[in-house]
């Protein structure tokens, strides 16, 4: 007989899954600076990620200051010169 497939969400929970989660065996460790690490992690990404967005905003609006007052600079130079 072939065996039954059973989508993840249906089937039992495995007994090494469990015992990992309880906190016994080698992996206590691991899956509990998991547990407490893991959305501190994401916060600290998260918060990178926004401080970069923002500076990403601040040196485009930088850049775009420069052009424009330098393409104002040249535009009055070349209107001097047409004179």
């Amino acid at each position: 007989t072939t065996p039954q497939v059973i989508h993840v969400h249906q089937a039992p929970p495995d007994r090494t899954v469990q015992r990992l989660a309880l906190g016994s065996g080698v992996g206590a460790g691991a899956v509990a600076a998991g547990v407490y690490f893991g959305p501190l992690l994401v916060g600290v990404l998260t918060a990178i990620a926004a401080n970069l967005a923002l500076l990403a905003l601040v040196a485009a609006v930088c850049a775009w200051g420069v052009v424009t007052v330098v393409k104002s600079v040249s535009d009055t130079k070349t209107a001097r010169k047409r004179r």
